[in-house]
Protein backbone atom coordinates (compact mmCIF):
# COMPACT_ATOMS: atom_id res chain seq x y z
CA UNK A 1 0.00 0.00 0.00
CA UNK A 2 1.28 3.60 -0.80
CA UNK A 3 -0.24 6.94 -0.04
CA UNK A 4 -1.02 9.56 -2.40
CA UNK A 5 -1.92 12.61 -0.82
CA UNK A 6 -4.70 11.89 1.42
CA UNK A 7 -5.38 8.42 -0.88
CA UNK A 8 -4.31 5.33 -0.34
CA UNK A 9 -3.66 2.70 -3.37
CA UNK A 10 -2.35 -0.93 -3.63
CA UNK A 11 -0.53 -2.51 -6.14
CA UNK A 12 0.23 -6.29 -6.97
CA UNK A 13 3.76 -6.55 -7.27
CA UNK A 14 6.66 -4.80 -6.74
CA UNK A 15 10.16 -5.62 -7.78
CA UNK A 16 13.21 -4.09 -6.22
CA UNK A 17 16.49 -4.19 -7.99
CA UNK A 18 19.62 -2.91 -6.05
CA UNK A 19 17.43 -2.90 -3.09
CA UNK A 20 15.37 0.32 -4.99
CA UNK A 21 11.73 -0.02 -6.82
CA UNK A 22 13.03 -1.46 -10.24
CA UNK A 23 9.86 -2.74 -11.99
CA UNK A 24 5.95 -2.69 -11.27
CA UNK A 25 3.27 -5.24 -12.28
CA UNK A 26 -0.34 -4.35 -12.64
CA UNK A 27 -2.41 -7.22 -12.56
CA UNK A 28 -6.09 -7.48 -13.84
CA UNK A 29 -8.74 -9.96 -14.56
CA UNK A 30 -8.80 -11.73 -17.50
CA UNK A 31 -12.02 -10.21 -19.07
CA UNK A 32 -11.35 -7.04 -17.99
CA UNK A 33 -9.43 -4.68 -21.28
CA UNK A 34 -6.03 -3.11 -20.64
CA UNK A 35 -6.45 0.41 -21.74
CA UNK A 36 -5.82 4.04 -20.85
CA UNK A 37 -7.55 3.96 -17.93
CA UNK A 38 -5.72 1.38 -16.65
CA UNK A 39 -2.68 2.92 -17.64
CA UNK A 40 -3.52 6.17 -15.60
CA UNK A 41 -4.34 3.81 -12.61
CA UNK A 42 -0.40 2.77 -12.85
CA UNK A 43 1.12 5.75 -13.90
CA UNK A 44 -0.62 7.00 -10.50
CA UNK A 45 1.62 4.80 -8.52
CA UNK A 46 4.82 5.14 -10.27
CA UNK A 47 4.48 9.28 -9.14
CA UNK A 48 4.90 7.57 -5.77
CA UNK A 49 7.39 4.59 -6.23
CA UNK A 50 9.24 6.19 -9.49
CA UNK A 51 10.08 2.92 -10.39
CA UNK A 52 11.80 2.60 -14.29
CA UNK A 53 9.88 -0.16 -15.68
CA UNK A 54 5.83 -1.19 -15.65
CA UNK A 55 4.07 -4.17 -16.51
CA UNK A 56 0.19 -4.77 -16.96
CA UNK A 57 -1.18 -8.23 -17.39
CA UNK A 58 -4.63 -9.08 -17.65
CA UNK A 59 -3.26 -12.83 -18.69
CA UNK A 60 -4.12 -12.62 -22.10
CA UNK A 61 -2.31 -9.89 -23.14
CA UNK A 62 0.36 -7.48 -21.34
CA UNK A 63 2.25 -4.92 -21.80
CA UNK A 64 5.69 -3.67 -20.62
CA UNK A 65 6.74 0.37 -20.55
CA UNK A 66 10.10 1.87 -19.86
CA UNK A 67 9.70 5.42 -18.25
CA UNK A 68 13.19 7.41 -18.65
CA UNK A 69 14.19 11.07 -18.51
CA UNK A 70 9.83 11.71 -17.96
CA UNK A 71 9.30 9.89 -20.79
CA UNK A 72 7.18 6.15 -21.56
CA UNK A 73 8.47 4.19 -23.79
CA UNK A 74 6.82 0.65 -25.31
CA UNK A 75 8.86 -2.43 -24.90
CA UNK A 76 8.62 -5.28 -26.88
CA UNK A 77 9.12 -7.67 -24.03
CA UNK A 78 9.39 -7.64 -20.18
CA UNK A 79 12.53 -5.60 -19.22
CA UNK A 80 15.81 -8.47 -18.15
CA UNK A 81 16.28 -8.31 -14.61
Amino acid sequence: EIKIGDLKKRFDILVYKNAAPWLIVECKEMNLPINESVLKQVLTYHISLEVPNILITNGNQSFAYEICNGKMHQLLAIPKY
